[in-house]
This record gives structure tokens, sequence and C-alpha cells, in this order.
């Protein structure tokens, strides 16, 4: 699966389908629009199927660049 690419969130999250990630990935990410306010996490890395891009503002909505490195 992709190591880097563009998710959009909304109401503050979203999931991204990618088989790179491992539990021990580290995910760099980067709000890309002046909708994305809070505090950008990820959460609930599923090895090789997924992982969570959540912010601190539930409000949130726009596109987030993340980069996976293992």
């Amino acid at each position: 699966g992709p190591y880097f690419g563009m998710a959009t969130i909304t109401a503050g999250m979203t999931a991204v389908n990618t088989s790179a990630i491992n539990l021990n990935s580290l995910v760099f990410l980067t709000g890309n629009t002046a909708t994305c306010v809070g505090t950008l996490r990820v959460e609930n890395k599923i090895a090789n199927t997924s992982f969570t891009i959540k912010s601190s503002n539930i409000a949130d909505s726009g596109d987030v660049a993340w980069m996976i490195v293992n």
C-alpha cells in the first residue's frame, strides 16, 4: 500500500486504508486546508490494514496530508 497520501476528514476524523501501516509505524500529519484547525493525531492502527486520523476539533473538515515511516 501507499506510504503517503491525502485524506479528507469530516466531523474531525477519517480512516485511511493502507497495507503500509504497522503497529510501530510513525505517521506524520499536516492539515492542508484552512478548515483543519485542531491538533491532528493517529488512532486505531491496524497492522497491514488501516489507521484513523482524528482532530482535537470535532468540527474540522478538509484535506490532511499523511506519510508513514517504518
